[in-house]
């Protein structure tokens, strides 16, 4: 099957970097020429003896930097971060080495303003790069590069009154799987999400489309909707270790046999049969672990009745206390490396 091109819809912003970082040398031998009435024979000549080394290759390559944000992938953060490093090794290797001719040259003021200035503007850069296409790494979970601070969730949303699958959620917008109906690059669709803990209601924008579906941004979400959606990821979806442990749930005097699928100091999701379950039920989460048997009060908060959100039949509990010393010992002896929702 032929591969679909991904298709993503950039900030103006992001435009507007790439042509600051482009047309950055042009702008700063202008500057020279006019504000300083050095020819432009001059200028070239002596390039790396006026701006010095590193100030000089930054100016060089910051055409290349420009180009590789319109890509945005890994190397193009690493690149912009080692780039910007340049900006701070100039200013520390100038005064370094020539402190008496900077003091004459450039006035304290002047040049702590042009120090400032440069590292604003990569601090900006940094800020909307970072914000609109997420560093991969700043994650507790893998995530592709362009996708926001998201929660990988197995959910339905209405797009137009029309219901279509979803496997994530932010506070910022949601990844839409492709249907029978095709939605558009910057198209604007009314949105709708309803759970049991959970009621939006806003516009979205197409921002991206891959082969799966399309990443929208929700738009004029009020302050408070966000909040609770916030809310909602981080009492649903809290991040938790994946294990594998056999254990019993005891509620109304009756145990059955259950397998314990993730665990963290607040909850776990159980893997059983929910027949006669409701939310807010109480029982008693039991395992052995080390030789000891250990038991813990825990209230059932979500139901998953037909295996969704990618997980089996079963249901999500709180504990009533914090277990975080008993985290570690569990994961050691039943868990993976692994991070899950």
């Amino acid at each position: 099957m032929e591969k679909v091109k991904v298709i993503v819809r950039r900030p103006i912003n992001h435009y507007l970097i790439i042509a600051i970082y482009i047309l950055a040398p042009v702008g700063n031998i202008l500057m020279i020429r006019i504000a300083g009435a050095v020819p432009f024979e001059d200028i070239f000549k002596n390039f790396f003896y006026g701006f010095g080394l590193f100030a000089g290759l930054w100016l060089l390559t910051a055409p290349l930097i420009g180009i590789g944000f319109y890509f945005v992938n890994r190397v193009t953060w690493y690149a912009f971060i080692l780039h910007s490093s340049l900006i701070i090794i100039d200013y520390v290797y100038k005064w370094a080495s020539r402190p008496v001719y900077y003091m004459k040259t450039i006035s304290a003021p002047h040049n702590s303003l042009m120090f400032l200035g440069n590292l604003t503007l990569i601090v900006i850069v940094g800020y909307v790069i970072q914000k609109n296409f997420r560093a991969p790494y700043f994650q507790a979970l893998q995530r592709n590069w362009r996708e926001s601070a998201r929660i990988p969730i197995h959910h339905v949303i209405q797009v137009n009154s029309q219901q279509m699958e979803i496997d994530d959620l932010s506070t910022g917008g949601c990844f839409v799987l492709k249907s029978d109906t095709p939605l558009s690059i910057s198209s604007i669709h009314d949105i709708a999400f309803d759970s049991d803990k959970l009621h939006i209601s806003c516009k979205g924008q197409v921002m991206r489309q891959t082969e799966s579906g399309y990443g929208i941004m929700f738009k004029d979400l009020g302050k408070q909707q966000k909040q609770d959606i916030h809310y909602f990821l981080k009492k649903r979806f809290s991040l938790r270790h994946e294990i594998i442990m056999k254990g019993e749930w005891q509620q109304d005097n009756a145990n059955k046999l259950v397998t314990l699928l993730d665990f963290s100091k607040g909850g776990c999701f159980i893997q059983s049969d929910v027949q006669n379950l409701k939310i807010h039920d109480s029982g008693i989460v039991s395992f052995d672990l080390d030789g000891h048997r250990y038991g813990i009060h825990a209230t059932v908060t979500w139901i998953n009745h037909r295996g969704e959100h990618k997980k089996p039949e079963g249901f999500g509990c709180s504990f009533r206390l914090n277990h975080k010393g008993l985290v570690k010992r569990v994961v050691e002896e039943n868990g993976t490396s692994n991070l899950i929702r």
